[in-house]
């Protein structure tokens, strides 16, 4: 059981990305999914929800949870751009 850290859950969540863990890409959904309900204005958590759900093949919600980021924070418009190249 994790602290009820949103920073920390994205910490993990991320680190499960970045490594291409794909036996835990569920885990990392449902952490950035669970750190988003404690900080859901974070756009940073809201691009690794994007990523993770990209990765897991999952295209039309990474889009959505990228343009989430995109509203918080618009330097994340470039993540939105490669997703949509790569879609």
């Amino acid at each position: 059981v994790l602290p009820q850290d949103a920073q920390l859950m994205n910490r993990y969540a991320w680190s499960i990305y970045e490594n291409k863990n794909k036996a835990k890409y569920k885990r990392g959904i449902e952490l950035a999914r669970l750190a988003l309900k404690l900080e859901p204005e974070s756009s940073r958590i809201w691009d690794t929800l994007a990523w993770l759900l990209f990765e897991k093949g999952d295209k039309e919600d990474a889009i959505k949870a990228m343009e989430k980021a995109v509203e918080f924070e618009p330097e994340y418009k470039d993540g939105l751009k490669k997703m949509l190249e790569l879609v």
